[in-house]
């Protein structure tokens, strides 16, 4: 190992340092519940040396192959059934519906335009494939020309009036060509119901050992003749919370009772309302005023108008799952999952589809910054197709922050982790900026005394102090003045700031100076934390959230009590009820295949496996790497780092990747550094240099990220990091799984499946995309899409693209450009083309399916 050395000159730029995850798992197996939290997953924590099999037992998403499975959706969303209004003038255009069974149809007829005198009415029959003939279409007394939805064939001319109108055929992928109509061509539309058709399973697998799986799913029960009425609400004044919106629904359902005669209605917290009959009173809507009264506020006034938009057959809901209609209702799946969440949503805060409850005294749920833990629970309405039931709830455990209730003065004493005998000194304005940027947006309570409070949203926090800041006052006279904050609360209620030298808060609307002290402010429970956390934030709640699959079963079971779906009044109302018992299902526990390295064969047992000493199947040498020690040398002598030099070239030649002594090894500081120079230089210094090798400080992990955004983006140099407790360990079997990391970056291959699937036996390009969207509460930043392709036979090597696109779009934009890279790549890399292309997709929800399928596809 060479000397040590002081590094370099440093640049700025630099952030706060960090530590890296721990390396190493413990023995017991974990399951992390669903966690509402951004995770970083970083180069020293410890893998498995082989991927991990779930457990047999238990089966949240029913993850093993199971003899019966959820029964995908295979056509595009349902349309609501609406009149279509058709003209009498001799230019027809626009979609005409046809019935179908239970389903309507809609294709649009080319704008045909007739000149001369009025054509007479036109008569043709509509051809149809099917088992039933539909009755004749009529538009004001006159029979509507058909179009031919069958075969290739055209259809025969129908005329009017002495005039030969052309008839469009829409059958098929292909657009038609352009046709004439008396010398005038007649433009038939672009189709827009592309559907995208699911290949349907052929049949169940035998293989492997039969097994009862737990799955926390539970069965729904319906009524199949009934119809739910759909209605849109809107407010004046609009744009009011959804809370607010869910206390003004509930206020009319309860003081309109004529109204609301035919049972209890739903509402989604938008715009929404669900019905079990239809609402009492006359014409197309009615208008209703309601007020609303809050402790310690104002009354809320508001001008609520009903207006009846759609009927919902829940008939064509069971057809559809019955495999007895060919497109989804996705209409009616949204009323039942919105009729499923409002009671819970009355007692429980809801964010997203996930409820939470406010944490217990005895529990340690505590995050820092002014944060704190609330467990709830997951639920969502879902089709399935086991064989004695047709829809399922889904339930599952969640968890995520919230902003900790309580006085603000306590709030901005964790947030900038002050003494609490400095609370009275004046803030510095980097503290302030920093409070701010947490605090901004959230809502507070005014608590000047016991009977007076009132709610109010930050929209910032004043540069100056309390006793010297000032708004304009105006008096009885109607004179306006500039008043000081602390005094007028002193003249006006008597009341004297404790901590005048703190600033205030700026409350309500930006155009409109309303100041209050802080001292006088409370946070607002139940107001979950929509930005990014900290990293040690986030390690904090994985660590608290991580249960054995049978405690997360107790979890999901004791849920579903907390639920009481069988005391849910609203469920009752539409006739639905929920089993509270976990379904079980049949699935196979498959052989595990062996894993190969160079000279022998691993079997896994209870998926995982260990090296044992085994050398990469193909392994690289490591010939120039150097490394680089971010924590100081108090805390991390040169010792630590001579043995941890040592154990890691030990341990990779044993595995067979031989590392020659590290070319450098240099203290660095964390601060102000400037990480793109500090590699350039490092680059220059050392030709050829393969791997930069980083201890990271022992508090906070904040320089991770540019540390990855330098050395892989910027530079293109691979960097390995290890936090500063493993690496003065330095344990044989930390460095085993820190080399399998070294290995992949610089290209090697770690191991292969001994016996592939029959579907790779021929080339396959895999590939896996996904969207990376900004943070909640981000509304400017772009969103980033990635797709990675294999590029060998064994699907061990990847390349990846990457691609900048619009704000949140899930759709990839350019997602033809860059699967065309990665098929050029995998022919340079293999000599061959792919006879086929397995594509992962991930980050797409139920309501996102077929939008983005049918792109992906299409692209």
């Amino acid at each position: 190992m060479p000397k040590r050395g002081k590094g370099r000159a440093r640049g700025r730029g630099g952030r706060q340092s960090s530590a890296e995850q721990t390396v190493g798992k413990s023995k017991q197996k974990l399951e992390p519940q669903n966690v509402e939290a951004s995770e970083r997953k970083e180069d020293s924590q410890q893998p498995k040396s082989g991927a991990s099999l779930p457990e047999p037992q238990l089966s949240s998403t029913a993850g093993i192959t199971q003899e019966s499975t959820t029964r995908l959706a295979h056509t595009s969303g349902a349309r609501p059934k609406e009149q279509v209004e058709r003209p009498k003038e001799a230019s027809i255009s626009g979609p005409l519906p046809v019935a179908w069974g239970h389903q309507t149809v809609e294709q649009k007829l080319a704008s045909v335009s007739l000149s001369g005198t009025s054509p007479k009415p036109v008569t043709a029959s509509v051809s149809l494939t099917g088992p039933t003939t539909p009755k004749p279409v009529t538009s004001g007394g006159q029979k509507v020309t058909s179009v031919s939805l069958t075969g290739p064939t055209t259809p025969k001319p129908v005329t009017s009036g002495g005039q030969k109108v052309t008839s469009v055929s829409l059958t098929g992928p292909t657009t038609p060509k352009p046709v004439t109509s008396g010398g005038q061509k007649v433009i038939s539309p672009a189709r827009t119901d592309q559907v995208l058709q699911l290949v349907k399973r052929r049949g169940y697998g035998t293989s492997g050992r039969p097994i009862q799986l737990y799955s926390n799913h539970f069965r729904v029960k319906f009524p199949t003749d009934v119809i739910i009425f759909q209605y849109d609400m809107s407010t004046q004044p609009e744009k009011l919370p959804k809370k607010k919106l869910r206390d003004i629904f509930e206020e009319i359902q309860n003081t309109n009772r004529n109204i609301f005669a035919g049972g209890k209605c739903v509402f989604d917290g938008r715009k929404c309302v669900y019905s079990p009959a239809e609402l009492r009173f006359t014409g197309a809507q009615v208008d209703l005023n309601v007020e609303k009264k809050y402790e310690g506020s104002n009354t809320l006034k508001a001008k609520v108008t009903l207006k009846k938009v759609a009927t919902i057959d829940l008939h064509d809901l069971h057809q559809y799952l019955s495999g007895k209609l060919n497109f989804t209702p996705y209409v009616a799946l949204q009323a039942m999952d919105v009729i499923m969440r409002y009671y819970p949503s009355m007692r429980f805060t809801p964010v997203g589809r996930s409820l939470f409850c406010e944490p217990r005294q005895n529990d340690d749920f505590n995050l820092g910054g002014g944060l704190e833990l609330h467990k709830g629970f997951f639920q969502s309405m879902r089709p399935a197709a086991w064989k004695d039931y047709k829809m399922s709830v889904n339930i599952d455990v969640s968890n995520t922050a919230f902003y900790k209730p309580g006085p603000v003065l306590d709030f901005m004493v964790e947030v900038l982790n002050m003494r609490r005998d400095s609370i009275g000194m004046p803030v510095r304005d980097a503290e302030r900026k920093q409070f701010e940027k947490i605090i901004k947006g959230l809502q507070i309570e005014v608590r000047r005394e016991p009977s007076y409070k009132r709610k109010f949203r930050v929209i910032g926090v004043t540069a100056k102090e309390a006793q010297k800041l000032t708004f304009p006052l105006t008096d009885d006279k109607g004179r306006t003045s500039e008043c000081v904050v602390a005094k007028y609360f002193f003249d006006k209620y008597g009341i004297r700031l404790r901590y005048p030298r703190l600033p205030c808060l700026h409350v309500g609307q930006p155009d409109k100076k309303t100041y209050i002290p802080i001292e006088m402010c409370h946070v607002v429970a139940n107001q979950p934390c929509r930005r990014k956390l900290t990293p040690m934030q986030t390690s904090d709640m994985i660590k608290k959230t991580a249960i054995p699959a049978p405690d997360r079963l107790r979890e999901i079971q004791n849920w579903i009590k907390e639920a009481n779906h069988s005391g849910d009044p609203y469920l009752k109302s539409f006739g639905i009820s929920i089993d509270p018992n976990l379904l079980k299902i049949p699935g196979r526990v498959l052989a595990p295949p062996d894993i190969k390295y160079k000279q022998a064969k691993i079997k896994p047992r209870e998926g995982s496996w260990n090296l044992q000493g085994r050398k990469f199947h193909n392994a690289v040498s490591v010939k120039i790497w150097g490394i680089l020690c971010f924590e100081n040398e108090r805390f991390c002598r040169y010792d630590d780092l001579n043995n941890m030099h040592d154990v890691l070239t030990g341990t990779s030649a044993k595995i067979g990747m031989p590392m020659a002594s590290a070319s450098f090894v240099h203290y660095e500081s964390p601060h102000n550094v400037d990480f793109v120079k500090m590699f350039q230089f490092y680059c220059q210094e050392h030709q050829g240099l393969q791997l930069i090798f980083i201890v990271l400080p022992g508090k906070g992990n904040d320089i991770y990220g540019d540390i990855k955004n330098a050395g892989d983006a910027q530079v293109g140099i691979a960097t390995q990091n290890i936090q500063l407790k493993n690496a003065k360990k330095a344990s044989p079997r930390t460095m085993e799984n820190i080399c399998l990391k070294i290995n992949a970056k610089l290209g090697g291959i770690n191991n292969v499946i001994n016996q592939m699937s029959s579907v790779m036996r021929e080339p396959v390009l895999v590939l896996g995309a996904d969207v990376t969207h900004p943070s909640p509460g981000d509304f400017h930043r772009p969103s980033i899409a990635a797709v990675v392709g294999s590029k060998d036979k064994h699907t061990f090597k990847y390349d990846a693209k990457v691609k900048v696109q619009a704000h949140r779009q899930e759709i990839i934009e350019d997602l033809d450009k860059m699967v065309t890279e990665l098929l050029i790549n995998f022919k340079k890399c293999t000599g061959v083309q792919p006879k086929k292309i397995i594509m992962y997709r991930d980050g797409v929800s139920e309501g996102q399916f077929q939008q983005v399928g049918i792109g992906s596809i299409l692209r």
